[in-house]
């Protein structure tokens, strides 16, 4: 019998998929989204959610217009759906620039009107909520009430290839086929608490009455490493995320990290962050830097408990932003797969051997610490 979750770990296989099940919606379709772009990837996506709505479907999209500050600011620097920009999000995306790591490629341009787009706008079957800025990270798209996409990557081309640089993009994504999770990920979205199963959706929601679970589920985690702790992770900086691995390297777990060699933002952050953890452990936490723009947000902890979804281990993600993450336990297929690809993604990056491989900018990395 078919695995109910499959782990998606190719970007253009990823959205192929999806488009796939939105073009086979007879009923409904859920999404939610953080980035959103008008590039290839994302007027596919908004071709296929058309015609499914000229099918009857009804389609329901959420779209934070915090995400706009970086559509604006990278690759085609054209946002999909926010083509009027006021001036916060100018000097939002005026900061962005300020720290990125590729500059040259965050100019501002003049937003050109999406047709596409407009159409979404007035169909009947479809509604859209994109006017504030929610702060919710998380990224999900729900078919029919049955199939489920969850995981790190945004609608946005640069996922499916390449970013404007050249980087190939990597990072994960879930999709479940089943009634029974769709109904568990409503459940806790609605306020329930969490379940006990072998896949349990944790989340920062800030709505009112908050809750944080991702940051205490992973120092639950590292804490309770007793062999192996294995990371791939796009961006980093919170210091208790920190302490807890020095700890666990402390106890000897054997830590393997991945990060990107050159981020796309937080750089500095990055390489600060994990000098200091190469410097605090002597060395035991072995760091990989990928040549390519690791976006992925994946903890696997003695080959037992696996953490994929939204939420990077930065203090933005963990203490701010609402995310969607899921905890994996065991050894079904999907956590197999993705134990496979990290082996594949760690032996082709650079292991760091001394601690001038990290050196950054004090400044900046300051900088991108207080507006990142």
């Amino acid at each position: 019998m078919r695995d109910p979750v499959t782990s998606l770990v190719d970007g253009r296989l990823s959205f192929n998929r999806i488009i796939a099940c939105i073009e086979s919606a007879t009923r409904s379709i859920e999404i939610n989204m953080f980035i959103w772009r008008d590039d290839p990837l994302g007027n596919r996506i908004g071709q296929a959610l058309l015609d499914a709505a000229d099918r009857d479907v009804a389609v329901t999209i959420t779209k934070d217009r915090l995400g706009a500050i970086f559509e604006l600011g990278e690759e085609s620097r054209q946002s999909y759906f926010h083509k009027q920009h006021g001036p916060y999000t100018a000097l939002k995306q005026y900061v962005i620039n300020a720290y990125s790591s590729r500059p040259d490629l965050f100019a501002r341009v003049v937003q050109r009107p999406n047709r596409q787009a407009d159409q979404l706008r007035a169909h009947k079957n479809i509604s859209i909520s994109d006017a504030f800025v929610r702060n919710d990270h998380s990224k999900f798209t729900i078919i029919d009430e049955e199939i489920l996409f969850i995981g790190g990557m945004n609608f946005e081309e640069r996922m499916a290839s390449t970013d404007a640089s050249g980087l190939i993009w990597q990072d994960y994504m879930l999709e479940f086929h089943s009634r029974v999770h769709v109904k568990n990920l409503k459940q806790r979205l609605s306020g329930m608490p969490r379940g006990h199963s072998r896949f349990e959706f944790i989340l920062n929601d800030i709505r009112e009455p908050r809750r944080f679970e991702v940051k205490p589920c992973v120092v639950d985690l590292l804490n309770g490493a007793r062999e192996t702790c294995q990371i791939e992770m796009a961006y980093v900086g919170d210091p208790d995320v920190s302490d807890c691995l020095v700890n666990a390297a402390g106890r000897g777990v054997d830590i393997q990290i991945i990060v990107p060699a050159r981020a796309n933002i937080q750089n500095e952050l990055n390489l600060k962050t994990m000098r200091e953890i190469f410097q605090r452990t002597a060395g035991k936490v072995a760091i990989y830097l990928s040549s390519n723009m690791t976006h992925a947000k994946m903890m696997d902890i003695d080959s037992h408990y696996m953490f994929v979804g939204s939420a990077n281990f930065n203090e933005r993600a963990l203490s701010y932003f609402s995310e969607l993450n899921v905890l994996i336990t065991g050894d079904p297929e999907c956590a197999e797969t993705i134990r496979r690809t990290f082996v594949e993604r760690r032996d082709a990056s650079r292991l760091v051997s001394c601690a001038d491989q990290l050196s950054y900018r004090r400044a900046k990395a300051f900088c991108e610490h207080v507006f990142g």
